[in-house]
């Protein structure tokens, strides 16, 4: 495009006599078109805006134009000479005036109008109210070494990951299909697996402790959104029937009743599973085991 630019609008070449009156110069020549990079900015920001108008989403598009744009109208000298020479006024001690006034005009603008909002913001005092997720980390920091590693829901893995400063073995990744897979082979302490199976792919990423939240666990069943609960999307994934009786829709798709009860409801009280996981901590909230080594 600039190539294009520069063989439509050639540029005359300056001679000494020419820099006596670089304005002058400027309008001969035609400031926009010896400006092939701030043509492109101007017709991009122009058709970006009319995409960001359209479509909300795409102002990341047109942001950056838009800056660069405001940045020449503040800083470039040029810039002003050209819209004074529309006025017929080619001083260039003009132009330096014009320029300051409106880069300080903006200033005082941009003051005026985000001070007030700015002020009501830096009063408010917000609280962080969570005590469960509070004393989860701190008995993360002080009960466990730093090279343990925690396995669990996405979000929380990002809050045990920045707070605590522990590994994790998952975390919101979506981009990377192996941390995908990983995510559901971890998941499957939520669905009805057996404690072996759990257990082993725990083991095989290296997982020290998990933590069970019990929000997710026991979540009720929504009948305006049926099967939408994590429990329920990873038993759909393993070909198992949902908690509710199994209908003649699920039978047609292949699913079929697990064999194993919900993991992450067992291994609350069935002893069986002791040999593999040791309950370290709970709350009222959250539910942290932690993973045994191999059994012989």
């Amino acid at each position: 495009m600039l190539k294009w630019w520069r063989q439509s609008h050639p540029a005359k070449v300056k001679t000494d006599d020419a820099d006596s009156d670089e304005s002058g110069d400027a309008d001969e020549i035609g400031w926009l078109a010896a400006r092939p990079d701030l043509a492109y900015h101007i017709l991009y920001t122009g058709f970006f805006g009319f995409v960001a108008v359209t479509t909300l989403r795409f102002k990341y598009l047109w942001t950056p134009h838009l800056c660069v744009l405001a940045a020449v109208g503040v800083s470039d000298k040029e810039c002003f000479q050209w819209l004074l020479g529309w006025l017929g006024i080619k001083s260039e001690k003009a132009a330096r005036v014009l320029q300051h006034l409106v880069t300080f005009g903006v200033i005082a603008f941009i003051v005026y109008k985000s001070l007030p909002a700015i002020r009501e913001e830096l009063e408010y005092l917000g609280e962080f109210y969570d005590p469960d997720t509070v004393e989860l980390m701190r008995w993360i920091m002080k009960r466990t070494k730093k090279t343990a590693a925690f396995a669990g829901s996405m979000q929380l893995m990002a809050g045990v990951k920045l707070c605590a400063g522990r590994p994790i073995t998952n975390h919101p990744h979506y981009e990377d299909k192996r941390l995908r897979e990983r995510t559901k082979q971890i998941y499957q302490f939520y669905g009805k697996q057996s404690v072996e199976l759990v257990h082993r792919n725990l083991r095989d990423v290296g997982t020290s402790y998990i933590i069970m939240e019990d929000s997710i666990c026991y979540a009720r069943n929504d009948p305006r959104w049926p099967g939408c609960r994590l429990p329920d999307i990873v038993d759909r994934c393993n070909g198992h029937a949902l908690d509710t009786e199994l209908e003649d829709e699920d039978k047609q798709q292949g699913f079929t009743p697990a064999k194993h009860l919900r993991f992450c409801q067992a291994v609350e009280y069935d002893d069986a599973y002791t040999e593999y996981f040791k309950k370290v901590f709970s709350n009222k909230t959250f539910r942290v085991y932690k993973v045994l080594g191999p059994k012989s």
